[in-house]
C-alpha cells in the first residue's frame, strides 16, 4: 500500500498491548492546520500478538522497555487521543511520524520539543526512523527488520 509522502514515506506507529494505534487522516487532508475542522482520527488495531504489517511490507520495529508509569501515561495519551485526537492531520502539519514522536516525548523516550520543532525535525517517517536506530543503539533497544518485496522501490536506512 502506497502511503502519504512517496520515497521518505510509509507509517508509523506505536504498539501496546497487541493494539497497533497510528495517527491518519479522514477526509480531505489539509495543506496547513485546521484547529476548528480538523480531519484526523487515532485509531488502535488490534493485532492477536501477529505483526502489525503483512509480508511482503518493509518494517522496522523497535521494542522499547517502559516502566510502569510509562506505561500508564501511555494507555491514558491512547485513551485521550482516540476519544478525540489533539491536533489536526496536515500536510505541514502534524502526520503520523510527528505525532508518534510527540506521544514517546510526553512519556520521555525522546526528548520533549515545542510542536513546530517536532513538526519540522520530523516532517516525514525516515527522520523519526534514523532517530531511533541511534537511540535503540544507544540503549541497546531490540531492532527487528522485515526487508519486504523485491518488486517495490524502498527507501535505504
Amino acid at each position: 500500500m502506497k502511503y502519504f509522502g512517496g520515497i521518505h514515506g510509509g507509517h508509523v506507529t506505536i504498539e501496546i498491548d497487541s493494539i497497533d494505534y497510528g495517527f491518519s487522516p479522514t477526509g480531505r487532508v489539509h495543506m496547513i492546520s485546521h484547529h476548528r475542522n480538523c480531519h484526523s482520527q487515532f485509531n488502535g488495531k488490534h493485532t492477536h500478538n501477529q505483526p502489525p504489517y503483512p509480508k511482503g511490507y518493509k518494517v522496522v520495529s523497535f521494542t522499547i522497555p517502559i516502566s510502569e508509569k510509562q506505561y500508564n501515561q501511555l494507555n491514558k495519551i491512547h485513551s485521550d487521543y482516540l476519544a478525540k485526537p489533539p491536533y489536526d492531520y496536515a500536510f505541514f502539519g502534524m502526520r503520523c511520524a510527528a505525532a508518534t514522536q510527540d506521544i514517546l516525548s510526553q512519556i520521555g523516550i525522546v526528548k520533549k520539543k515545542k510542536r513546530l520543532n517536532t513538526i519540522y525535525t520530523t516532517f516525514y517517517p525516515k527522520k523519526l526512523r534514523k532517530r531511533m536506530f541511534k537511540l535503540a543503539e544507544e540503549k541497546n533497544y531490540i531492532v527487528d527488520q522485515q526487508t519486504g518485496r523485491p518488486t517495490r522501490k524502498w527507501e535505504s536506512d
